[in-house]
């Protein structure tokens, strides 16, 4: 894919432009520090949303970075092969993506570097959401600290973006997309060699039409600027556009162990075998209490028990996910959390689609009640806009002491919301 050259524009006095072509830097002596793979991962780290994510999901507004270097293990017993994912990223819809760096110098083909990712691909989709949070927390310069899930950490990314905000249901898509094998893996280079329409063709033989799986194809061009470098990520391969059916096999909650599947693909006449995990295990409100009980100190343990005897009292709607429990309001067919209650924070983020039924006023003045709780939970410059739905997460040590005012407040927020969902029937 061909690409121009940038141009850096600033303007005079007047407001009229000046505009200067950027000079491509090319590897040499003096540039030897810029292609490292260490800088292209620190690049991606400090700034997942340069790369094109939304030409394979749409939906996605908010990209957050889970860590870089993470060692993983392989195969079926414990230490038998060990490989490191460069870069792991996850979106505010629930897709990960794993990112592999690679200099053209490097003696590995760019094939190869695809199979050898491809592995990391499977065994990120077969581990369980509390191995995966482990694994995060290892190692150096970890994103996710004690505790902390990928659901929080995300909520407080889409919480500093104005982009847009994390999906309602953001755990349970997570869990879905990693079941299904539905994850991205971007190949991102300093210059590609091969020929990407043979890498295409090659992919499509290996995996089938019909894998989950989106493979991606990123060249970072490096340009001269005044005070250091733009980085320009150019799309060479998209294999979104070359999918054209999508087997999903759905394990139900009962499942008691992982499935084994076979999909024959017609069309390349080859059979494809696959490990389905089964669905992660949800909190009852017995473990959430005692995943709490486990992690705060006595005081703050004693206001989550307070909250959750003075919700259950409200007969709201509740539900288990595999690391919150949550109460909200329910209509014929979907569930509306209210507040949700992990074992270190609460979050009590109006859900998009509540939105649509409250309308702007009724919105803002639920972000009120909760903020007149005394605790932030939604930024005092937002409160008043009705675009801006991102919330907080503050801490338990916040809501010490005023454990019955927020429980008045989720009443008036769930009676607004029940008398909307009423109208809009």
């Amino acid at each position: 894919m061909a690409s121009g050259t940038p141009a850096h524009v600033t303007y005079d006095a007047e407001g009229n432009p000046q505009a200067r072509s950027l000079e491509r830097v090319q590897r040499r002596s003096g540039s030897a520090a810029l292609f490292k793979e260490g800088v292209l991962q620190d690049i991606i780290d400090q700034n997942p949303g340069m790369l094109p994510i939304r030409d394979f999901f749409p939906a996605a507004n908010t990209v957050c970075s889970l860590r870089r270097e993470i060692s993983l293990e392989l195969g079926e017993q414990v230490g038998q092969l060990h490989g490191r994912i460069d870069n792991l990223l996850v979106t505010d819809d629930g897709h990960l993506v794993l990112v592999e760096t690679k200099l053209r110098h490097n003696p590995e083909s760019t094939r190869e570097v695809i199979a050898q990712v491809m592995e990391y691909a499977m065994a990120i989709g077969e581990l369980a959401l509390p191995q995966l949070e482990q694994t995060l927390r290892r190692g150096k310069r970890p994103r996710l600290g004690p505790g902390e899930t990928i659901a929080s950490l995300m909520q407080r990314a889409a919480a500093a973006s104005s982009r847009g905000s994390v999906l309602d249901d953001f755990e349970d898509a997570f869990g879905r997309f990693r079941h299904t094998g539905e994850l991205l893996v971007l190949i991102v280079t300093d210059e590609i060699r091969t020929s990407v329409e043979r890498l295409s063709r090659w992919f499509g033989e290996k995996l089938g039409q019909g894998s989950p799986l989106r493979l991606g194809l990123v060249e970072l061009q490096f340009y001269e600027d005044a005070d250091g470098h733009v980085v320009v990520p150019i799309s060479l391969l998209r294999t979104r556009e070359l999918s054209r059916h999508v087997v999903v096999v759905d394990l139900k909650e009962a499942a008691a162990s992982n499935v084994v599947v076979s999909v024959r693909d017609t069309e390349y006449g080859k059979s494809f075998t696959r490990q389905i995990r089964k669905p992660d295990t949800v909190l009852t409100k017995e473990s959430f209490l005692e995943r709490a009980k486990s992690v705060l100190p006595g005081e703050q343990f004693a206001t989550v028990q307070t909250l959750v005897a003075g919700l259950d009292q409200l007969r709201l709607a509740k539900r288990g996910t595999p690391t919150t429990w949550q109460y909200g309001v329910k209509d014929a067919t979907s569930f509306f959390m209210l507040a949700t209650l992990s074992d270190r924070w609460v979050w009590c983020q109006i859900p998009v689609r509540l939105i649509a039924k409250l309308g702007p006023d009724r919105f803002n003045a639920c972000k009120r009640i909760l903020n007149e709780v005394g605790v932030t939970f939604y930024r005092p410059e937002d409160v008043e806009d009705a675009d801006k739905v991102n919330a907080l997460t503050p801490k338990y040590e916040k809501l010490v002491g005023k454990e019955q005012d927020f429980i008045r407040a989720i009443q008036r927020v769930a009676e607004t919301a029940t008398e909307s969902i009423r109208e809009t029937r």
